[in-house]
């Protein structure tokens, strides 16, 4: 989990940095970012169970 966090927060600056050296604008990066984080909470919420609740 560690590994992705660090390699998607290397990956967004350099994808972000590109973005706004073509476009002249950071707008153009928030939107496949906005889309991932959506799809990242509809996954956890259908993939991740509660934990049982017995001892």
């Amino acid at each position: 989990m560690l590994l992705a966090y660090g390699l998607g927060a290397i990956l967004a600056n350099i994808i972000s940095g590109q973005a706004k050296d073509v476009f002249g604008s950071y707008l153009f990066a928030f939107y496949p970012t906005a889309a991932l984080s959506a799809t990242g909470i509809i996954l956890a919420l259908v993939l991740i169970r509660p934990p049982k609740g017995g001892n």
